[in-house]
This record gives structure tokens, sequence and C-alpha cells, in this order.
């Protein structure tokens, strides 16, 4: 979308002194030898005492004597020689063990069985899977509300609260005509995103802080992004690919359990698109949706043990695989548009995953699912994959991208803060 603009950059926020601080965040880390060794010389002082008449007398050796002593000679030299020869090819001998034994075993660790991924079957028809029809369009303009209730208690003389509000991202969505209620004082622009920051005086019981605005959204998923056929985003910096492929709180991807998971069950493809898709499917195939852990945060270990969880549970666990693969990727928050319906109540947005490659950029994947176990299953049976699957039944998904579940709340004064009821409105425009 060549029309997009970024959002106008604003001045930095000046910290108050003196607040406490408190933060509600809901979803979405030689031996060394040496032998020293001493020569000695060993040798021997042969003489004979004489005692004769004639002091000058010196007893001669005989012909057979000298060659006796030659003789003995040679031997010892020859033994050394033989010696030296033999624990040279010894330590030779050690030398090629050692390099055929650790050398082989270490290739063998370092060595990746890369295959390509097979392609789409195209029999999804006989599953009578029915596409997400959603009422809003990629690129069609509608109107959002985002919510949420804070409480206040106690003798509370001054609060500042901060939240994210939604921006523009390139070739993802524009946003525009936003309002913020109560006023803020200022936009503050952080790296991580722009916070409205709102300062209220002396609050007492619950007020309702809210977001409305305009945007056009669109999915780049693996599809739209191969008919881009470019890298959209550039070129990571040795900072930014560090960052995205370490581990971090939730995304244990140098785990041991990670680690035998990503070299036992996820295959590497020819190239890192296709290994992604490798690992959505065997998220999808591994981890059952679970209402229950709403808000439990378990992470890549807590998924992969339980093997139950909700998007967080799902996103977390695909990043830390991909990051395993040495794919940079990332957890990205914010709504899921509906399906039908145009209003929603939620306590916790979604959570989705974004996967970076040199041909493409950040591709989008949400590997996330509510399809029922025996579409699961019959897919399988027809050799459909579960991207094959998903990509199809929720093909048209969009999603409006902020992370409102992080809000920063510092005080004065005695009491205390909390906030809930998170809800987001969407509409025509």
């Amino acid at each position: 979308m060549d029309d997009f603009e970024p959002i106008e950059e604003h001045k930095d926020f000046e910290a108050m002194g003196d607040f406490e601080s408190k933060n509600d965040f809901s979803p979405q880390n030689d031996f060394s030898s040496q032998d020293d060794f001493q020569s000695k010389s060993f040798g021997e002082d042969f003489g004979e005492n004489f005692e004769g008449q004639n002091d000058n007398f010196e007893p001669k050796k005989s012909v057979d004597d000298e060659e006796n002593n030659e003789s003995d000679e040679d031997i010892e030299k020859f033994k050394k020689f033989t010696m030296f020869v033999f624990v040279g090819i010894v330590l030779i001998l050690a030398g090629v063990c050692y390099l055929a034994f650790f050398g082989a075993r270490q290739t063998e660790e370092k060595t990746e069985v890369v295959v390509e991924r097979k392609q789409p079957t195209g029999r999804l028809s006989e599953l009578k899977v029915i596409p997400n029809r959603s009422a809003i369009k990629a690129n069609e303009r509608f109107r959002f509300n985002i919510s949420r209730d804070v409480m206040f208690t106690g003798q509370l003389d001054e609060v500042l609260l901060a939240f994210k509000i939604p921006e523009d991202v390139p070739y993802r969505q524009k946003v525009d005509s936003i309002k913020v209620t109560p006023t803020p004082e200022k936009f503050e622009h952080r790296p991580e995103g722009t916070f409205a920051v709102i300062r209220l005086t002396k609050p007492r019981g619950k007020i309702r802080v809210s977001i409305d605005g305009y945007a056009k959204v669109q999915t780049y998923t693996a599809a739209v992004a191969q008919k881009f056929g470019k890298n959209i985003d550039g070129k990571l910096s040795a900072e930014e690919k560090e960052r995205y492929t370490s581990p971090e709180r939730n995304i244990e991807s140098n785990d041991k359990a990670i680690k035998a998971v990503s070299a036992e069950y996820v295959t590497r493809a020819t190239n890192d698109l296709d290994t992604v898709k490798n690992i959505f499917d065997f998220v999808v195939e591994t981890i059952k949706y679970n209402y229950l852990d709403v808000g439990k945060h378990k992470g890549a270990i807590g998924a992969i043990r339980s093997k139950r969880g909700v998007c967080t549970e799902f996103a977390d666990l695909m990043v830390a695989l991909c990051r395993s693969k040495g794919i940079p990727a990332r957890v990205v928050y914010g709504f899921d548009i509906p399906f039908v319906d145009m209003q929603r109540l939620s306590n916790n947005g979604h959570a989705w995953v974004e996967a970076y490659t040199p041909e493409y950029g950040w591709v989008t994947f949400d590997s996330t699912n509510k399809v029922s176990k025996s579409i699961l299953k019959q897919a399988k049976e027809l050799g459909i994959t579960p991207y094959e699957l998903l990509s199809y039944a929720f093909q048209n998904r969009i999603y409006l991208i902020v992370d409102t579940n992080e809000i920063e709340m510092s005080y004065k004064g005695d009491g205390d803060i909390s906030s809930n009821n998170l809800q987001i409105k969407f509409g025509k425009s």
C-alpha cells in the first residue's frame, strides 16, 4: 500500500519524580595438560686399575673386545630406533582414530536433514471447510473502538497512565483520526510503539479509557508475500537478527526440550519459508486449543509439556522453534477482526507470529486454530497439511496490530490501581 504514511513522531515524555510504578501486563529467557619430560644422560665409566712394575703400562684391548663393543652399541641404537618408530606409529594411529570418531560425530551433530516440502494437494474442497468470510475486507477502511476500565482505590493524589495506541505499519495497516479519552497530556514515541500518557488528579472509583479511530489493514501472509516477490521490509541489522533469534521470557529457544523437539520433529526445508510452514504444521498438530489456559502465559516450554494452550502458547512455541532453527521470529499482539459479528468482548486480545525470511521480510503466520480434530484428521488422510488447511479456512483473516494489553500505571499517594474489561468494537466506516 503505497499510500501509507507514518504517524508523526512526538516529543519525549518527561517522567514525574517520586512516582511508584505498577505494570499490568497480560500477554502478549582448558582443560590442558602438559607433561614435563626431563632427559637424563646415562653413562658408564669403565676403567681397570692395574698394579704392575711399570706405571706407564696400559693394557691393550683385543680385536674381539672392540668388535663386541661395537656390536653392543649397534644393537642399542637399533632398539632405540625401533622404539621411536613404534611410538610414532602409535601416536599417528591414535590421532587418526580421534579424527575419525570425534570428527565424524561433530559432523553428524551439525548436519541437519533438509527436504523439499510437499506441494498442496488441491483436495481442500473434499473437506467442505467454509473459508472465513469476514465482514471487513482487506484494505477496506473501518472504524474501531478499544476501551478498558481502570479502578482506583484509596486516597491517590495523582496518577499517570500510559498505554499503546494503534499506528501505521508499512504494508500492513494505516491508521487515522485517533482520539483518546480522557485527553492525553502527551503522546510519547518509543522504539516499541507510541504511547498515550494521561495524567489524573485525585482519581476515585472507575474511569473508562478508550481509543477511537479508523484503519485499513491487510495480512502479509506467505501467499501475499510471494505475489510481492520481494523483501518489503529490508535487511535485518546485526542487532535485530541477534534479538529475534535469541531466547527470551516465554520463548525458551535454547532449552534442551525445545532443541530436542526441533531436531526430532521439525524438518528443515530447502528454504526458510517452507521450514516455517513445517514448524506451523507441527504446532497445529501438537497443541490443542483450551479456553481454560487463558491468561496463564505458560510459554513455549509449558506449551510443549502440556500440549495445550491458547493463542499465546501457540505463538510462543512457534517462535521458539523458529529461533531454534536460526530463523528470526517474533510474537505480534492485537486483535483479529471477527468473521461475522462486528462487536467483541475480550480480556486478552490475540497473539500471532511473524517470521523473517531474506526473500520476503516479516511474514504473518497464525497457528492458533479452533478447527475440530475430525477435520484435521480428514485433512491428514487426504495429504493436506495443516498450513494448507488453515490458510484456506482463514484465508481472509485480518488483524489490527496494537498491544493494548500492556498499560503502565504510576501514582502518588496511598491506594491502588487495577484494570480489566478490555473491549474491542469494529464497524463499517
